[in-house]
């Protein structure tokens, strides 16, 4: 999918279970989980509603990959960790996400075998980037806010960190 594809998606997935923010109540919580298609093999779900949902009234989700909740900051430790155990990789590292940024889940993986990480494979790695950017995208739209360009500044800042 890209970008447009995947937000049609859940939309069509949040109106199909009736998922409406402006009635969620703390009670409500990931009381629906839902495997999403991929691009890449990897075993990625969404729960919602999400505690966002409550706040502001968007469509808000759980990224959960084999049953593990995935945030940004487990996103953000994967590239700094990879980082500092490989440094050399961190240029590989940036045109994966930069890559990510522009092409979604239509990416040549091929191009970034090298790179591995503790949590993820390559595969989940690209996938949960996906979701929770787009997670993003609902929680705050452009062009008002920064949408999914939110997380990869913080990835990109990760990274640097980690070659710093």
């Amino acid at each position: 999918m890209n970008f447009t594809q995947m937000q049609q998606y859940l939309n069509g997935v949040f109106q199909a279970n009736g998922y409406n923010p402006a009635r969620v109540n703390r009670g409500q919580l990931h009381t629906t989980t839902v495997q999403v298609p991929v691009v890449h093999l990897a075993n990625l779900m969404i729960s919602f509603p999400g505690y966002k949902s409550i706040s502001n009234g968007c469509f808000d989700y759980l990224v959960q990959l084999h049953q593990y909740n995935v945030s940004h900051i487990d996103i953000m430790y994967e590239i700094n960790g990879q980082i500092v155990r490989t440094p050399q990789d961190a240029q590989l590292m940036q045109d994966l996400l930069v890559d990510i940024a522009h092409n979604w889940e239509n990416i040549n993986l091929a191009l970034y075998r090298r790179l591995s990480f503790t949590y993820f494979t390559l595969e989940e790695f690209v996938e949960c980037i996906c979701y929770i950017a787009m997670q993003e995208e609902f929680n705050y739209p452009r062009p008002t806010f920064i949408g999914y360009k939110r997380p990869f500044y913080s990835y990109l800042e990760a990274l640097y960190a980690a070659i710093n």
